[in-house]
C-alpha cells in the first residue's frame, strides 16, 4: 500500500510538472513580429491597432534599453535584457513600457482627432526632424530590416507628437499639470477607467523584446 501511494504521488508530481512546463512554454512562445504585422494587438475604445501601428514604440523602447545594455555588457548586451530585477525581467519591463506608452498616446490621439486638433507646420517639422534623427542613428542593418516600416513609423511619429500636444491642451482645460497626464501620472491613471482597453496578451507577450529591431 505504501509503495502504491508513493508511485501515485510521484505520478501526480510528474503530471503537474509537465503541465507547468507546458503552460510556461505557451506563455513564452515567441511570435515573429515581421510575419504578424497586421494582426490586431490592442483595441482602444473600439478601434483596433496592429503590431505595425506600434512599430515606433517597439523601436524606441528597444533603442532606449539598448543604451543601458551596452553599458552593462558591451560585448554581449543581450545579457542585460535577461536580467531579473524588481520582480521582472528587463525585456518584460520594456515590453510593458512600450504598450503603456502606445495606449497612452492612442487615447490622447483619439481625443485630439475628436476635437479636430492638429499639429501646426512648425510642430510637424520638429516631429519629423526628431524621427529623422532617430532613423539616422540606426545601423544600416536596422534600416534594411525596418525599411518596409519607414512610412508607418513616420506616420506614428506625427501621431505621437499630436498626442503629446493634446495632452498639454487637455491638462490646461482641466487646470492641471501636464505631467499628471503622463502614462504614470495619477490623473491619467484615473482617466483610464473611462476607456475600454483590450490587449491580445498571447500575441503581445510573444514579441521578443531585445531582438525585434536590434541586430547583434
Amino acid at each position: 500500500m505504501h509503495n502504491r501511494f508513493k508511485k501515485f504521488a510521484f505520478a501526480i508530481v510528474c503530471c503537474a510538472g509537465m503541465l507547468l512546463l507546458s503552460a510556461c512554454g505557451a506563455r513564452v512562445r515567441e511570435v515573429d513580429y515581421f510575419k504578424n504585422l497586421d494582426k490586431t494587438v490592442v483595441t482602444v475604445d473600439g478601434t483596433q491597432y496592429t503590431l505595425r501601428d506600434l512599430a515606433i514604440y517597439i523601436a524606441y523602447q528597444e533603442a532606449m534599453v539598448q543604451e543601458d545594455a551596452l553599458l552593462y555588457d558591451p560585448e554581449e548586451p543581450m545579457r542585460y535584457w535577461n536580467v531579473h530585477t524588481n520582480g521582472e525581467f528587463i525585456r518584460v519591463r520594456a515590453r510593458n513600457e512600450a504598450m503603456d506608452s502606445a495606449v497612452h498616446d492612442i487615447i490622447f490621439l483619439q481625443m485630439a482627432q475628436a476635437d479636430k486638433v492638429e499639429l501646426d507646420a512648425e510642430e510637424e517639422e520638429f516631429a519629423l526632424s526628431t524621427y529623422g534623427d532617430f532613423w539616422d542613428d540606426m545601423s544600416d542593418e536596422q534600416r534594411d530590416l525596418l525599411g518596409g516600416l519607414y512610412g508607418d513609423m513616420k506616420r506614428e511619429a506625427l501621431e505621437m507628437a499630436l498626442a503629446q500636444k493634446y495632452q498639454v491642451v487637455y491638462a490646461a482645460m482641466e487646470d492641471s499639470d501636464p505631467e499628471e497626464y503622463d502614462k504614470d501620472g495619477q490623473a491619467y491613471l484615473e482617466m483610464m477607467d473611462s476607456h475600454d482597453i483590450d490587449i491580445d496578451q498571447n500575441l503581445w507577450k510573444g514579441i521578443g523584446f531585445g531582438h525585434v529591431t536590434l541586430i547583434y
